[in-house]
């Protein structure tokens, strides 16, 4: 499965009706070759703005 059809299927998905209203798209960083997921946080304003995972307060506190 590719990048691309994870995140159409994330945009589409039922429980994110209210993000998609409001024009939010998942934010993420991933790699092709990664093996690996670690699922952080549900991004606030700050992050779904800057479109950069973890750019506010609780990515600084999963950060620390």
């Amino acid at each position: 499965m590719t990048l691309s059809k994870i995140k159409k299927e994330i945009i589409n998905h039922p429980s994110n009706v209210w993000a998609k209203k409001k024009g939010y798209e998942p934010i993420y960083s991933a790699s092709r070759l990664s093996r690996i997921v670690i699922v952080g946080q549900a991004p606030g304003r700050k992050a779904q703005e800057s479109k950069k995972p973890w750019n506010d307060i609780s990515g600084d506190t999963l950060r620390s």
